[in-house]
């Protein structure tokens, strides 16, 4: 969980270092920053490991993946909106969409954690 909430808190970091930061070395950090979203996606396929049931492990997988798979096929198109709007609009909206989804994940993963451990 703590994990999940830092690669959340290394993305934000990245969208800020691109956003504020003057200079080669900002983007430098920004970019190593970004490595947050790999190490996301890998945490979220362990927890997912947590939920189902053995039987159930390659239909959540798959579900995970289609998930993942949306929101990365939706930004291009997003961004590209936002871009015409305001091109400095895309990283103050990605850092509050992050922080909406660490808000939500660390309201919803204890629960699910919880429940996990009832049933088994």
């Amino acid at each position: 969980m703590h994990g999940y909430l830092l690669s959340h808190l290394s993305v934000a970091l990245f969208a800020t270092a691109i956003w504020q930061g003057f200079g080669l070395p900002w983007y430098i950090i920004g970019y190593f920053l970004l490595g947050g979203y790999r190490v996301a996606r890998s945490l979220v396929v362990a927890q997912v490991r947590d939920l189902v049931a053995l039987a159930n492990m390659g239909l959540a997988f798959g579900v995970a993946e289609t998930i993942s798979g949306t929101a990365l096929i939706l930004a291009a198109p997003l961004a590209g909106y936002l871009y015409d709007i305001n091109p400095e609009m895309i990283y103050p909206l990605a850092i509050i969409m992050v922080a909406v989804s660490m808000l939500v994940s660390s309201v919803t993963i204890p629960q699910l954690a919880v429940q996990t451990n009832h049933t088994t």
